[in-house]
């Protein structure tokens, strides 16, 4: 009986020794303990940390007592059932033979890998022994039931109860884990020495697939500017060890949420094959105003975690900002004094926007107006002479990106924004025209002038500034107005040609600009006198001869009335004094006439003649009336 002990445990020692040449990476540090513990007795050995991608399932244990993940199977003559919570039964997973059994029955008890999940070593204590034909044998399978490895079989000559390990010899794990009880003869008589027994059942497993985070939402995760809280909601697969976590990150700061699905004695053990179930869902929140959160950029990650501590993580930039905008009115310039100007910043997500208002001092209502963002500043500009004289208050509000805002209405010193308006200076334009100032008449043809000078509220002139000449003429002219642009100059004072034309009305105009108010003034009215030539064919005629006589009337600038513009021929009667002859007539509409006219026979005497053509008053006629032409002579000479 010695004998057959030595000789076990010499076959024990070369098979662990054999373990440790075979063993892979994952299963060294149990082939080495099965080395050190040759023939050992100890029940429950003291777990070795795993690496990351494996966990250890303990069942049938003093720690976990119970075994539901081994499934167990019999066919008649045998019995295989759990009795790990019976005391009286050694608290055993256990195969016995109750009656004679032919030739291949066979009873199991099986431990099978999750999906997802392999087995890569064992560690059971166990009994087995041999006996009247029944074959007993403790093996790794493939995940069709066909032995892959043996780990110990009942033929050994065991004397009680011992410690069997297996790993993995090439690293590649097996489906299954059996304890068998087979008929290998053409009966097999019932036997009460078969021994097919096991305790403390530690499978190492490794997860082949990692887990995966199947959807992250909420506004932390959302590629827009935080202000104060947000959420985010996680779920995560694992479809071999289950979901263990979920770890959200920020700034380096972890907060792990467990699942609370996860059957397991400790982190690394679990008390099922697969420990915790396969979806986790956990919903964070967060009050970004407070650490780790910082304002600004934020590294945020979500991790989903399986049971063998395998992660899958994905990165965020979390943008916070929850500080509101600043800024404060600067002072106004004395050539712009109504541009307003708010020197604004935001230290995070920047400025986004604006608006200045104001209202007179107490006004209920505020009044918008139109603002830019413009290097940094809101500006506006406000027409201060479009609204009552008095004192105004000024407010501007001020939006960032993040939609934080912020209101201000005081300047850098921190008085405040309180204005009076008008802003701007007032000017005055003076304008006269040509040397004799509004009431100027000139002759037909001729040019004038228009000039002034620009001066601010003191009398100072204003230099360099555009003011408008607008000439309006009256009804018959062919345009209606002319206007021309000339600046001021070094000493305020301007000048316009007012070129030849008809008579007209002469305005002078300075729009304002940023710094001055606009102004006007009536230069006065330009006076054009009208213009008439005559022509006589002849200069000395015989009683009884014809003449021709002809003209025009001068139209430069004109419209010629419908029917030709009426004139009047006149012969001189005395000195100084002239007659119409016979009614008025009309031009052509080109301003022009002729006719001839034969004088009587009854001139006994030389006599001389005077005649004149006179253009007379008319409505719709834009030159001043009546004017004479130049008096032409006629002698008629008897023979």
């Amino acid at each position: 009986m010695n004998r057959n002990r030595a000789n076990r445990a010499s076959r024990a020692g070369r098979a662990s020794r054999a373990a440790v040449r075979a063993a892979g990476p994952l299963g060294l540090a149990i082939a080495l303990a099965a080395v050190t513990q040759v023939g050992a007795r100890a029940e429950e050995p003291t777990p070795a940390a795993l690496e990351v991608g494996l966990y250890e399932v303990v069942q049938c244990a003093s720690d976990h007592r119970d075994a539901p993940d081994a499934q167990v199977s019999a066919e008649l003559g045998y019995d295989a059932r759990s009795r790990c919570d019976n005391r009286e039964d050694n608290r055993t997973l256990r195969i016995a033979n109750t009656s004679r059994v032919t030739e291949g029955r066979t009873a199991r008890i099986v431990y099978v890998a999750p999906p997802s999940t392999e087995i890569v070593a064992a560690e059971v204590y166990a009994n087995l022994e041999n006996d009247g034909g029944h074959n007993v044998s403790l093996s790794m399978a493939d995940a069709s039931g066909s032995e892959a490895g043996a780990i110990a079989n009942g033929g050994q000559a065991y004397d009680g109860w011992r410690t069997e390990r297996w790993s993995s010899p090439s690293g590649t794990g097996r489906a299954r884990m059996i304890l068998r009880v087979t008929c290998e003869r053409d009966v097999c008589d019932r036997s009460g020495d078969l021994r097919a027994s096991m305790r403390n059942v530690r499978l190492t497993l490794r997860d082949v697939a990692a887990p995966e985070i199947v959807r992250a939402s909420g506004s932390l995760v959302e590629d827009a500017w935080i202000t104060d809280e947000a959420e985010l909601g996680v779920l995560v697969r694992d479809s071999g060890s289950g979901a263990r976590s979920i770890e959200l990150s920020v700034n380096g700061d972890v907060d792990d949420r467990p699942s609370s699905a996860c059957d397991a004695l400790r982190d690394g053990t679990a008390l099922r094959a697969k420990p915790c179930a396969e979806e986790s869902e956990t919903n964070f929140g967060a009050v970004v105003v407070e650490a780790p959160y910082s304002q600004g950029d934020n590294a945020v990650q979500a991790c989903a975690v399986d049971f063998s501590l395998q992660r899958s993580c994905r990165s965020y930039n979390v943008r916070v900002d929850s500080e509101a905008p600043e800024g404060y009115f600067g002072e106004q310039t004395e050539d712009d004094p109504e541009l307003l100007r708010v020197p604004v910043s935001d230290s995070t997500s920047g400025v986004s926007s604006g608006q200045i208002r104001f209202r007179q001092i107490g006004a209920r209502d505020w009044i918008d107006l139109p603002t830019s963002l413009v290097d940094g500043e809101l500006r506006a500009r406000v027409d201060s002479s479009s609204y009552p004289e008095g004192s105004y208050e000024f407010e501007a509000n001020i939006s960032d990106v993040a939609s934080n805002s912020a209101a201000t209405n005081v300047k850098a010193d921190g008085s405040p924004m309180v204005v009076e308006f008008p802003l701007r200076e007032s000017a005055t334009v003076r304008a006269r025209i040509g040397r004799n100032g509004r009431g100027s008449t000139i002759g037909y043809g001729r040019n004038s002038n228009v000039s002034g000078i620009l001066v601010d509220s003191s009398g100072s002139p204003v230099p360099g500034r555009q003011v408008t000449v607008t000439e309006y003429f009256g009804d018959g002219a062919l345009i209606n107005a002319r206007v021309r642009q000339v600046t001021t100059s070094a000493s305020g004072e301007f000048t316009s040609t007012l070129p030849n034309g008809p008579s007209r009305r002469v305005h002078v105009t300075y729009e304002g600009d940023e710094q001055y108010l606009p102004d006007s003034e009536t230069a006065g009215k330009l006076r054009v006198k009208s213009a008439a030539t005559l022509k006589i064919s002849r200069k000395k005629i015989r009683p009884g001869d014809r003449v021709r006589f002809s003209g025009r009337v001068g139209r430069l600038g004109a419209r010629v009335p419908p029917g030709g513009k009426l004139i009047e021929l006149q012969v001189q009667e005395a000195p100084g004094k002239f007659n119409t002859i016979r009614q008025a007539f009309r031009t052509n509409n080109r301003g022009k006439f002729r006719f001839k006219y034969r004088f009587g026979r009854f001139y006994t005497e030389p006599i001389r003649f005077k005649f004149k053509l006179k253009v007379v008053r008319e409505q719709g006629w834009p030159y001043v009336t009546p004017v004479r032409s130049r008096a032409r002579g006629l002698r008629i000479k008897p023979r």
